[in-house]
């Protein structure tokens, strides 16, 4: 169990970042986690010809200066809202590099946000979040613009989390990062395991959600287990609407499994139909 969780959010000025800062802030103060707001300054659009070293070193300052002062009133508003006081870190060059690289020093979430058009496409924060999504070594928490609202983490109430597991490998790591995280408080977690004629993913559905509601409980969690039939994607949609579940919990398919279509597929149709929150486990 790490001693404090850990959280990494990249900010920009814009709503949808606004909006994983408050779900970040809510986190944290029910699990006392860690957080820290990054923003990276990148001055290669500049037009370096006829700029002499000492305006462009001058530019570098102003930009740094900039993100100093943009950084600390993005803490003091988390403060003030939540009594959460984030560390503020920048960095300059390539946002999606910068992000990944600062997510390998120690962190144990990433959380970032996603919006959603009238159109019902779903577009990431540019490259970065794209980049993240493919590149983190460590789980990223997508907060949806228009997804259930988690303010009452701040009062002690738990995230109602959706957790779909089979016996691809990408559920395991799924569930081992979920132990851990080692957060049971901060999660009031279902597992859920589809049948699917067209992607069977489990010889036997039962003990797959007996394993894993055994490997979660040693860590701490009390889940609850949900065993359905149908399309994947569309059931566990399903699911969250009715039941009303804030955060879907999933893992990512790596390059040497493409065979595992169900987790990918799976995971794509709940960002383009779900409003749900989203946990991808890499």
């Amino acid at each position: 169990m790490p001693m404090s969780v850990k959280i990494l959010v990249p900010v920009e000025d814009t709503e949808v970042s606004k909006a994983a800062e408050d779900a970040c802030a809510c986190l944290a103060k029910f699990v006392g986690a860690e957080v820290t707001l990054f923003h990276t300054t990148d001055i290669s659009g500049v037009q370096y010809k006829n700029l002499t070293e000492t305006l462009l070193d001058s530019i570098r300052v102003s930009a740094r200066s900039t993100a100093h002062r943009y950084l600390t009133a993005r803490s003091e508003a988390m403060a003030a809202r939540s009594g959460v006081l984030p560390r503020i870190v920048s960095m300059e060059g390539e946002p999606a590099e910068c992000v990944i690289r600062e997510a390998k020093r120690g962190y144990d979430l990433v959380v970032m946000g996603t919006e959603v058009h009238s159109d019902l496409r779903y577009m990431f924060l540019g490259s970065v979040s794209s980049s993240l999504i493919k590149e983190s070594p460590i789980p990223v928490v997508v907060i949806k613009k228009n997804g259930p609202n988690l303010s009452q983490c701040i009062d002690g109430k738990p995230v109602k989390a959706l957790v779909a597991v089979d016996d691809s490998n990408a559920s395991r790591r799924c569930v081992e990062a979920l132990a851990r995280l080692a957060i049971p408080n901060a999660f009031d977690i279902s597992l859920v395991h589809v049948m699917s004629k067209e992607f069977p993913t489990s010889k036997d559905p039962e003990a797959t959600l007996d394993r894993n509601e055994k490997r979660l409980t040693l860590a701490g969690y009390t889940p609850d287990t949900i065993l359905a039939e149908g399309d994947p994607g569309k059931v566990i949609a399903e699911i969250c609407e009715v039941e009303g579940f804030e955060m879907v919990i999933a893992g990512k398919s790596r390059g040497n499994e493409l065979r595992e279509t169900p987790a990918m597929a799976v995971g794509h149709y709940l960002f383009h139909h779900s409003k749900a929150h989203q946990m991808i486990v890499p």
